[in-house]
């Protein structure tokens, strides 16, 4: 056939975004008519396109294709695919075309047209910048490059449209879930990739005297528009908060301290900073930080205590013991008896109250001042 194959084009340059894009366009086409008759290339590489001198573009040596069959499982023929950018097709070589391999392909997994949508990108990201996508010294290298390494996607031109970005990292990801599914949406996505910005038309506008005063109006939107889009900007780039340090500590909890399904024993405070625990029947409190804790006055009159849980602000300490619900100050004092509970299974303080919950008997919420005691759910 006549025409220079594609790879013998790239390798005089990178193609100009024009040329790239048209011969990608009629690429698409041609894999989309090939999966709809459910076919699979699974070589495509550059050296298998044909560009004649009109511009029309030929996909050839489809010797490779198969019919596409979901259920077949992983194959270790898939390895010796052919696999030279030489004119003619061998078997049992892997050298040019595992630049142009999917990962489930390099792994010898069962493919689908998934897999030419992957050839699809590299193809193009070549166009595009005159250098393979992955390329090692060796095959070994290149197939664990596809396997492990990110596009280099600083290599693409300046001017490459959004569109075309998006289009190579959907059709280059290396989870085939995560990637373009169809050849058609590729070629969609490229009929509606806009030129550069270099070659975008400029539009003047002459305007009418008396609507003049449309320009300060107009610069002035623009400003606003400019520092909303700033502050939009700065809050999305701003320096991320640290994240707080890993703590690790030691809780000592005393002889004779068990606890089974829907009890705890061990709280921490809503800011982080504090724990609570039970040991030898009372409350403790401790910082994060520290070993060193103090017993709160007052809870030592209880009988065995489960399930402490801090209020929202830190100050008081809700607790089940003798079959009552009760709160004490985390600065100790007199225990206040909130509600009579017997069974309970897990505690919540909220703003709007203590969320008791009671196994089969559902939910009830309860005021921390009143004490008074009102179903949630059922």
């Amino acid at each position: 056939m006549e025409g220079d194959d594609l790879s013998e084009r790239i390798a005089r340059g990178a193609l100009p975004l024009d040329d790239a894009c048209a011969i990608a366009r009629q690429i698409a086409e041609a894999l989309a008519c090939a999966h709809e008759q459910g076919i699979v290339h699974r070589d495509l590489k550059p050296a298998n396109v044909k560009v004649r001198d009109d511009g029309t573009v030929k996909v050839l040596d489809f010797g490779l294709a198969r019919l596409v069959d979901p259920s077949a499982g992983s194959s270790p023929s898939a390895l010796t695919s052919p696999t030279i950018t030489s004119p003619a097709t061998q078997l049992g070589v892997i050298l040019g075309t595992a630049a142009y391999m999917a990962p489930e392909q390099a792994r010898g997994k069962a493919v689908d047209k998934r897999a030419d949508v992957w050839a699809f990108g590299a193809v193009l990201f070549e166009m595009l910048t005159g250098r393979r996508v992955f390329e090692g010294s060796e095959v070994s290298d290149t197939l664990a490059f596809i396997l492990t390494k990110d596009p280099d996607w600083s290599a693409l031109p300046a001017d490459t449209p959004a569109a075309i970005r998006r289009v190579l990292r959907r059709c280059l990801q290396k989870d085939p879930r995560q990637r373009l599914a169809d050849m058609s949406d590729a070629r969609l996505e490229l009929d509606e990739a806009p030129a550069p910005d270099s070659d975008a038309p400029r539009v003047t506008l002459a305007l009418d005297p008396l609507r003049r005063w449309l320009v300060p109006a107009l610069a002035a939107a623009a400003i606003g528009g400019a520092l909303v889009a700033g502050a939009a900007a700065w809050w999305f780039l701003r320096p991320s908060s640290p994240m707080p340090p890993v703590v690790r500590f030691i809780v000592p909890l005393g002889e004779r301290q068990f606890t089974n399904t829907g009890r705890h024993v061990v709280t921490i405070s809503p800011d982080g900073q504090r724990i609570a625990y039970v040991a030898d029947r009372q409350l403790h409190l401790r910082p994060v930080g520290s070993l060193d804790s103090k017993a709160i006055a007052g809870s030592e009159n209880s009988g065995a205590i489960v399930n402490p849980v801090f209020s929202p602000d830190g100050d008081h300490i809700a607790y089940f013991s003798d079959g009552a619900l009760r709160r004490i100050a985390v600065a100790g004092g007199t225990p206040r008896t909130l509600a009579t509970i017997t069974a309970p299974w897990g505690i919540h303080w909220s703003e709007r109250g203590i969320l008791v919950g009671l196994g089969a008997a559902g939910v009830v919420r309860i005021r921390r001042t009143e004490g008074s005691r009102k179903p949630s759910s059922r």
